[in-house]
C-alpha cells in the first residue's frame, strides 16, 4: 500500500484481506461522529473495506451489505452504522433513513456504500470520501482506494487518513 498526495490518498492493495486491512488500520483512528462516504462499482470492494472497519472497531461477527434492509448498525465501539443506497432511486430523500439521528443517538461512525449518488451527504459532515475501483484485469484482486477530503473533513480526521 502506497499513498499519494495532500489533499487525496491512494492506496492500492493486492487482496481482498489487504482491503480489510486497510480498513482496519482506518478504524483504529476512527471518532464517533466522523463519516465514510464510499463509492465505486459493484464488486470494487467496498462492503469488504466495512468489513475491516468493522473488525478494526471490534466487531467479530458477519458484515453483509444491508442492500435490502438499507441500514446495519454493529454494536463496536464507538458504534458503527453501515448503509447502503444502492437501491434508492437518485431523488430520494436519504434524511428520511435517520443516519444523522442513529449516528448521535449511537455515538457512532457512519459508513454509506453508494454515497456518489447522494452528493448531499458531504455536506456540513465530518466525512471522508472513499473510492474503490477494482482493476480490469481479469482474476486480479488488485484495487485502488482513494481518500479524499469533503468540505467538512476535520483536520484530525485528514492527518489520521496521511497517517495510514
Amino acid at each position: 500500500m502506497c499513498p499519494d498526495s495532500l489533499q487525496q490518498r491512494t492506496f492500492r492493495t493486492a487482496t481482498a484481506d489487504d482491503t480489510q486491512l486497510l480498513g482496519r488500520a482506518l478504524a483504529a483512528r476512527l471518532r464517533a461522529g466522523e463519516w465514510l462516504l464510499l463509492s465505486g462499482p459493484l464488486g470494487a470492494g467496498k462492503t469488504t473495506f466495512v468489513r475491516g472497519l468493522a473488525r478494526g472497531l471490534g466487531y467479530d461477527g458477519t458484515v453483509r451489505s444491508p442492500t435490502f434492509t438499507l441500514v446495519a448498525t454493529y454494536k463496536t465501539s464507538p458504534m458503527l452504522v453501515h448503509a447502503d443506497l444502492y437501491r434508492l432511486d437518485e431523488g430520494a430523500c436519504v434524511d428520511d433513513l435517520g443516519l444523522d439521528d442513529l449516528a448521535a443517538e449511537g455515538d457512532a461512525v457512519v459508513v454509506v456504500e453508494w454515497a456518489d449518488r447522494f452528493p448531499q451527504l458531504g455536506v456540513g459532515r465530518n466525512a471522508l470520501r472513499v473510492s474503490i475501483d477494482l482493476d480490469d484485469d481479469p482474476g486480479c484482486d488488485v484495487r485502488t482506494l482513494s481518500f479524499a477530503r469533503a468540505a467538512g473533513t476535520s483536520h484530525r480526521l485528514w492527518q489520521e487518513v496521511e497517517r495510514l
